[in-house]
């Protein structure tokens, strides 16, 4: 079923819509963006994230039909975002498969690292000072991006590793980045909670 304004089904046709328009952008970026837009409460749709998404430069060849197939799957996502319940509905990563060698787990923490970095830029225009937040949520903020670190020296480790090898034990790898997964999904709704939800 197509992704639609009231209803978000699909993560590979938004990633498909990205792809021809060319954005640099992967979907777990999108995600992070999206996420902390809506909680910095300064912007009222994926318009104003756009720029960030699609640009000139990467437009080459871009028909305008393409572009408004991206504008509207990412409205779609944006209204599954702004709908979410933080205190009631679990966080959704992109749902993605890696190949079980060196290079599906690289990819597999950089578009976790990258998901982090994008929240934080997203939710950076909020401008709130460090004294109004709560205890709450500046401590779900600080744990954030200490994984942030922590997948950075995982990334390290198979960067140094050819990337066609195979995993050993790849059950045992997808374990440890699920369970930082996680952790990641309790930071960002501990922040959602913390930051109550943003006039829409």
């Amino acid at each position: 079923m197509p992704n639609s304004p009231t209803t978000y089904y699909d993560d590979d046709e938004l990633r498909e819509a990205l792809g021809n328009v060319n954005s640099y952008r992967t979907l777990h970026e999108i995600y992070g963006l999206f996420y902390g837009c809506a909680m910095s409460g300064m912007h009222t749709g994926p318009a104003r994230c756009l720029p960030d998404v699609f640009d000139a430069e990467h437009s080459d060849n871009v028909s305008a039909e393409a572009v408004e197939i991206l504008r509207n799957n990412l409205m779609s996502l944006w209204n599954f975002v702004t709908r979410w319940k933080p205190a009631e509905e679990p966080f959704f990563f992109p749902d993605q498969d890696y190949p079980n060698i060196a290079q599906g787990l690289l990819e597999h923490v950089a578009d976790d690292v990258s998901l982090i970095e994008s929240f934080f830029q997203g939710l950076d225009p909020a401008g709130k000072q460090e004294k109004d937040l709560s205890g709450a949520v500046k401590e779900a903020l600080h744990d954030l991006a200490e994984l942030k670190k922590q997948l950075q020296s995982y990334a390290e480790l198979y960067e140094a590793v050819d990337p066609e090898a195979e995993v050993k034990d790849p059950q045992a790898s997808r374990k440890k980045l699920a369970e930082l997964e996680e952790i990641i999904a309790r930071c960002i709704t501990k922040i959602a909670v913390g930051l109550k939800r943003p006039k829409r």
